[in-house]
């Protein structure tokens, strides 16, 4: 095994339309979204009223823009983040637009050495094919020196994915700068709401905002474990080879 996975983080982003003022704890409590003993231990990090509403629940973390909903958690069951969301949105924010989601997975690669850690990157980005310049950084590598050059950051891409009209998935596996026997993999799964082209024609702007927030919300209702199980498995994979 080239690295052990820990630290797992999840987050949901939806990319629209919202309303910061909407979705405090107090508002969340009131409708019922969570428990009122949750509302009063929440914790504000940031608050510009009708900009940003930052704060965190004890189990999550909740950031609201103007075109950004993101729940963040480190705390299985996992699941919590979808309820939260589609109740936040139905009970305070029905007015809302969103026209793109982001359910993402993160985690620390852990080794159990800085060559083990080496031997790792340079099997997703191996230095040669970078030519005279990569074959030098490879020599570097070989030294018992752990302060030499290597791969920082390496993205791959899925597009287009089965039986989906929109999204594509992202692997990015980023150096730990802090660490010489870490590293850190995110994995996104992005959906994206149907073109107009896919919608009847003549709907009225309302009507069309409604639809593609209501496919957004039922890909994160029904999809949301099997994206999950299949971002962990992808992330395994990746790391083990």
């Amino acid at each position: 095994m080239a690295g052990q996975l820990e630290n797992a983080k999840v987050n949901v982003l939806l990319v629209g339309t919202f309303d910061p003022n909407t979705v405090g704890p107090d508002r969340l409590g009131e409708a019922k979204v969570i428990r009122s003993d949750e509302a009063a231990a929440a914790r504000f990090k940031t608050l510009v009223p009708g900009q940003v509403t930052d704060f965190t629940l004890g189990w999550c973390t909740v950031t609201v823009t103007r075109e950004r909903f993101a729940v963040e958690s480190a705390e299985p069951p996992f699941v919590k983040i979808s309820d939260f969301i589609q109740k936040a949105i139905s009970e305070l924010m029905p007015q809302a637009s969103v026209t793109a989601m982001g359910i993402n997975r993160a985690y620390t690669i852990r080794f159990s050495s800085p060559e083990e850690r080496d031997r790792f990157g340079t099997r997703l980005v191996p230095p040669s094919s970078w030519g005279n310049w990569g074959r030098r950084i490879q020599q570097t590598m070989a030294t018992d020196d752990d302060k030499h050059g290597g791969v920082l950051n390496v993205t791959m891409k899925e597009f287009p994915i089965a039986d989906r009209e929109g999204g594509a998935r992202h692997v990015t596996v980023a150096a730990d700068v802090a660490s010489n026997v870490s590293a850190q993999i995110i994995v996104n799964d992005h959906f994206q709401a149907p073109a107009d082209s896919s919608l009847p024609a003549a709907l009225e702007p309302d009507e069309l905002a409604r639809r593609r927030t209501n496919v957004i919300l039922r890909a994160l209702a029904e999809q949301f474990d099997a994206s999950l199980n299949l971002l962990e498995t992808i992330a395994t994979e990746v790391v083990n080879g």
